[in-house]
């Protein structure tokens, strides 16, 4: 599903090139589930970025689902991601403008295109989860919990 082969990422600042990725390898198999650890500074996030197609690698190269992930435009990457890749963020990434239900059926309206099937999708999951009574609330209104 996905594999990566002596993937390097350098920042270039005025003075040098800084590494953070040095000839990665790594091979993730469909259904496999995947822990990155390491320090502070060590690369997790840069990987990962790169691993989401919110970041391009120096050199080296990535596979997604047997395609090359390099050479894409922004509009073919966001395309990729919104079809083949899923973000679970450190913080909760909610606009705060938008309400509970607009922030749900945001993300799916794109997915699909089509409006109703969205809000359709929404209604459904919102009822499921047991969370109707909070649909019209903004995220600053909700527990951190």
């Amino acid at each position: 599903m996905i594999k990566c082969r002596e993937l390097c990422k350098h920042y270039q600042t005025q003075e040098h090139s800084v590494p953070v990725l040095n000839s990665v390898n790594l091979d993730i198999h469909q259904g496999e589930f995947v822990a990155l650890m390491g320090r502070s500074g060590s690369g997790k996030t840069t990987l990962l970025n790169i691993l989401g197609l919110l970041d391009q690698p120096t050199s080296g190269t990535y596979e997604l689902e047997g395609q090359s992930m390099l050479g894409h435009s922004s509009e073919q990457l966001a395309a990729l991601r919104n079809q083949n890749i899923g973000f679970v963020f450190q913080q909760f990434c909610l606009l705060p403008r938008l309400t509970i239900f607009e922030n749900i059926v945001l993300p799916l309206q794109y997915a699909s295109g089509d409006v109703s099937d969205a809000y359709a999708y929404c209604r459904g999951l919102i009822d499921r989860l047991g969370l109707a009574s909070l649909i019209t609330r903004k995220p600053a209104q909700l527990s951190g919990g």
